[in-house]
């Protein structure tokens, strides 16, 4: 999953879609509506992860707003997390990450701690529902430009 705010607009591309969001509400409703947007069950913890790398830690954020957070003009790749005993494995939910973008996709691996298994791409299908929900994607739009 592939998100991108468009400069100057709170227009996101979701699905190959554009979508309208508006950033000014609590982190927490945020969340809730990109899992109910792009068709994830709403118990799977989500995050966003931009395109050097960051996580933005979403679940644990001290800001209470999502455009604390969120950047116009930046792009974010929409990540599953994974907690077990303590450790924290990070999951790109966009298809094919590690050939569309390999240094991004190495960065998410090193940020899940995985140096003998790399972080699996999911196969999108949401906890519940069992429909297919990655997406198809192209490389990332350079955002900055119109």
């Amino acid at each position: 999953m592939l998100l991108v705010i468009s400069d100057g607009c709170k227009y996101w591309i979701i699905n190959n879609q554009h979508t309208i969001l508006n950033p000014n509400c609590r982190m927490l409703i945020f969340t809730e509506w990109l899992k109910t947007k792009c068709k994830y069950d709403k118990n799977l913890e989500i995050d966003l992860m931009d395109f050097s790398g960051n996580i933005l830690n979403l679940s644990s954020s001290q800001r209470p707003y999502a455009n604390e957070v969120i950047n116009v003009g930046d792009a974010y790749v929409l990540l599953s997390v994974e907690r077990d005993n303590g450790n924290i494995k990070y999951i790109s939910l966009l298809e094919n990450l590690e050939k569309i973008h390999p240094e991004l996709y190495n960065k998410l691996e090193r940020l899940s701690g995985s140096s003998k298994s790399p972080a699996r791409s999911v196969s999108g299908k949401s906890r519940k529902s069992g429909k297919n929900n990655k997406l198809k994607s192209t490389p990332s739009p350079n955002v900055n430009q119109r």
